[in-house]
C-alpha cells in the first residue's frame, strides 16, 4: 500500500494470518484493521426515554442520528493487527474509493427490554428507518456503493514497489490461479 490522503497504515513486525484475499504487505496493517489490545469490557446498559442508553452515557457515545455506539479504544500499533475486523471509529473517518454512496445502517447488537436491564436479543445488521433502531448497539457502519472504480490489486500492489501481486490463502499461502 501506497500511502496517500486518506489512507494511513501502522507498522508492525508480528507475523499474522490474514483473511483471504488480503494482500500480503510485510510490515502494513490497513489504517481502519483493528487490533488486538482495542477491546474492552461494554458498559452497562439500561433503558433511558424510551431507547436503549448506558448507565453512564458520554456525549460522543451517540452519533449525530442518536444511534448509541459501542465503546472501542483506538490503539493502533498496539498488539497484533486482526484483519478483517475493521475499527469501526477508524472505518467511519477514512476516505473509501468510491464517488457515490449512502449510508444505509449500522451492525451491531439489538437489545429487547428486559428486568432489570435490557437484554441482547439478536446480532446482525439494521437499516437506517427501522423502528427498532432505538434498540440497537451499533458497532459497524454499512454503505450502499452506488458509484464505484473497480482497482486493479497487481497495479495498487505494484505501486507499494514490493513486487508482484499474488493470491493467498488465509495463512498467506500463494493460492494457484
Amino acid at each position: 500500500m501506497h500511502k496517500s490522503p486518506g489512507r494511513r497504515v501502522a507498522r508492525t513486525s508480528a507475523p499474522d494470518r490474514r483473511p483471504i484475499g488480503t494482500l500480503p504487505v510485510a510490515g502494513l496493517v490497513p489504517f481502519i484493521a483493528s487490533w488486538s489490545s482495542e477491546s474492552a469490557a461494554q458498559p452497562e446498559v439500561t433503558m433511558r426515554r424510551g431507547r436503549l442508553a448506558y448507565l453512564k452515557e458520554r456525549p460522543y457515545d451517540r452519533d449525530s442520528n442518536g444511534i448509541l455506539w459501542r465503546r472501542v479504544p483506538s490503539t493502533p500499533g498496539k498488539g497484533k493487527p486482526q484483519y478483517g475486523k475493521v475499527h469501526f471509529a477508524r472505518q467511519r473517518y477514512t476516505a473509501v474509493r468510491v464517488r457515490r454512496y449512502a449510508l444505509s445502517g449500522v451492525h451491531g447488537v439489538l437489545y429487547r427490554p428486559g428486568f432489570p436491564r435490557p437484554v441482547p436479543h439478536d446480532v446482525g445488521g439494521m437499516d437506517f428507518g427501522d423502528d427498532r433502531m432505538p434498540w440497537m448497539q451499533a458497532a459497524q457502519l454499512m454503505m450502499r456503493l452506488d458509484d464505484f472504480r473497480p482497482v486493479d490489486l497487481e497495479t495498487e500492489y505494484g505501486a507499494c514497489g514490493v513486487g508482484r501481486w499474488t493470491p493467498t490463502d488465509q495463512d498467506g499461502v500463494p493460492s494457484e490461479t
